[in-house]
């Protein structure tokens, strides 16, 4: 068995992951994370690439920026708000998308519908 001592910030964390009803418990939840963490660790390997260093390093820099934009994706998405307003937001796509069933819009259309609206057409 190992011990593990977290910091302030990880301790609250981990609460506030099992507080949003996706985890039973602890265990559950540090296994998802490492089932991540090997996911991770995986792809890195598979992106590594034989070129220069600074290459290598701009792929390194790049796979931690991508890494901690999901990592603020995944938090974001825990606020029930923001988790409300993507379902309503779906649920209009949807509802879009059925309208034009017959003649499904195109991409300059949907350009042009999103321009009217923020010109408050």
């Amino acid at each position: 068995m190992v011990t593990i001592t977290l910091t302030n910030e990880q301790e609250k964390f981990l609460e506030e992951q099992i507080k949003t009803g996706k985890y039973k418990n602890y265990q559950e939840l540090i296994s998802k994370a490492f089932e991540a963490l090997v996911k991770q660790e995986k792809s890195q390997e598979i992106l590594e690439i034989r070129g220069s260093e600074s290459a290598q390093k701009l792929l390194n820099q790049k796979l931690e920026q991508l890494s901690r934009e999901r990592v603020n994706n995944q938090n974001q998405t825990s606020d029930p708000q923001r988790q409300e307003l993507a379902q309503e937001f779906t649920q209009l796509c949807k509802e879009t998308q059925a309208l034009h069933a017959d003649r499904p819009l195109t991409d300059a259309e949907i350009q042009e519908e999103i321009n009217a609206y923020r010109r408050g057409e």
